[in-house]
C-alpha cells in the first residue's frame, strides 16, 4: 500500500498534473531558498525517493546538460537538501532526498489543507476520496478506516483528559 498522501496524486502536489511539469506554489514554498532548476531536481528526487542523474534528466521539462546537472545536484547536497550513496548504481550516484519524503510530504499537506480547504481535513479528505480519478484498492480503504478509527480513539482519549 501506498502511504497515504504519498500516491499518484502526490506528485501533483509537488509538481506535476497529468505527466506535465509544472511550477507549483506549495513545493516553491517549501523551498523558498532554491532556484526553479533546484525546485525541479528535488521534486523529481521526492517523487522516485532517489535517483540516479540520468533518471533525474529524463524527467525534467528542458534538462541542461549532464555537467550542468552534475553541478545542480553539487549544489542541492551543498545545501542539505540532498545525500548521495557512496554506493553507486552501475556508474551513478544514488541521490536521496534530506530530509526524506515523508515528512516534507506532511508539510506540503498541511499547506494543501490551510491554503485550498481552509485549514479542514474534513473537507481535503471528501475532496480527495470523492474525486473520480482517484482509484483505492480495498487494502487502502481498509488502512484509511483503520486510521480514522485509530484517530477516533486518541480524540475520545483527549476529551476524557
Amino acid at each position: 500500500m501506498r502511504p497515504l498522501g504519498l500516491g499518484k496524486t502526490d506528485f501533483s502536489v509537488f509538481a506535476c498534473l497529468t505527466g506535465e511539469k509544472i511550477e507549483n506554489p506549495i513545493f516553491v514554498s517549501l523551498f523558498q531558498n532554491l532556484s526553479r532548476r533546484e525546485r525541479e531536481v528535488m521534486a523529481i528526487v521526492f517523487s522516485l525517493e532517489e535517483a540516479t542523474l540520468t533518471q533525474i534528466a529524463e524527467r525534467m521539462q528542458n534538462p541542461p546538460t549532464r555537467a550542468a546537472l552534475r553541478s545542480v545536484l553539487t549544489i542541492l547536497e551543498r545545501k542539505g537538501h540532498l545525500l548521495h550513496d557512496p554506493e553507486r548504481r552501475g556508474r551513478e550516484f544514488v541521490f536521496r532526498p534530506v530530509p526524506p519524503r515523508e515528512p516534507e510530504g506532511r508539510l506540503a499537506w498541511r499547506q494543501v489543507v490551510r491554503t485550498f480547504f481552509g485549514g479542514s481535513v474534513r473537507d481535503a479528505l471528501a475532496a480527495w476520496l470523492a474525486d473520480p480519478e482517484e482509484e483505492f484498492t480495498k487494502a487502502e480503504l481498509r488502512e484509511l478506516e483503520n486510521l480514522i478509527r485509530a484517530a477516533r480513539q486518541r480524540s475520545d482519549h483527549q476529551d476524557k483528559s
